[in-house]
C-alpha cells in the first residue's frame, strides 16, 4: 500500500510567533498551507513555528485550521556545521521512543549525512514513522521539552 504523505507547516514569512496576534498568526499559517496544498493537493495537518515558539494564541491558530503544534525533543545543530558524526552522537545520547529530532534543509552537512544518521536510529533499535503515527490529537500538552504528554 502506497504511505500518504502527510504535510507540515513551518510558516510562510519565519516570523517569531509568540509576537504575532492570533489573526496575524491565522493569515500567515492560512497562506503557507494554501501554497503546500496547490503544490500537492494535500491538506497541511501540522504546524512548527520557526526558532521553536509557541504559545497559547499560536495553538489556537493552528487548531482554528485543523492542524496540530507539534515540537522536537533533539535538535541536531545541523544549522552551526556539525558534522554526520556529531549529529548521531547527539541523537544517540538523546533519544527515546517517541523523539522528534530536528533538522534543516539547507545546512552544510545534513543532505549528505541523512543516511548516516538513518543507519544510526535503527541500529539504537528505533524505528522512523511518519508524525500522524507518532502524535496525539486529543487530550494531549506539550511538555517544556517539546513532546506530547498524554492527558
Amino acid at each position: 500500500m502506497k504511505q500518504e504523505w502527510k504535510f507540515g507547516n513551518h510558516s510562510y514569512n519565519h516570523a517569531h510567533v509568540n509576537k504575532l496576534s492570533l489573526e496575524q498568526n491565522i493569515d500567515d499559517m492560512k497562506k503557507c498551507n494554501e501554497l503546500i496544498t496547490n503544490i500537492t493537493g494535500r491538506d497541511v495537518r501540522f504546524y512548527r513555528g520557526p526558532y521553536g515558539e509557541y504559545n497559547n494564541i499560536v495553538i489556537n491558530a493552528a487548531e482554528s485550521l485543523n492542524m496540530k503544534v507539534i515540537q522536537w525533543d533533539i535538535d541536531t545543530l545541523d544549522y552551526t556545521g556539525k558534522t554526520a558524526n556529531e549529529m548521531c552522537l547527539r541523537i544517540k545520547n538523546k533519544i527515546r521512543n517517541g523523539s522528534i529530532i530536528l533538522m534543516h534543509n539547507d545546512t552544510e552537512h545534513t543532505a549528505n549525512s541523512l543516511q548516516q544518521i538513518i543507519d544510526k536510529i535503527n541500529e539504537l533499535g528505533y524505528e522512523i514513522v511518519p508524525l500522524d503515527e507518532l502524535t496525539y490529537f486529543d487530550n494531549y500538552e506539550i511538555n517544556h521539552e517539546g513532546r506530547q504528554i498524554k492527558k
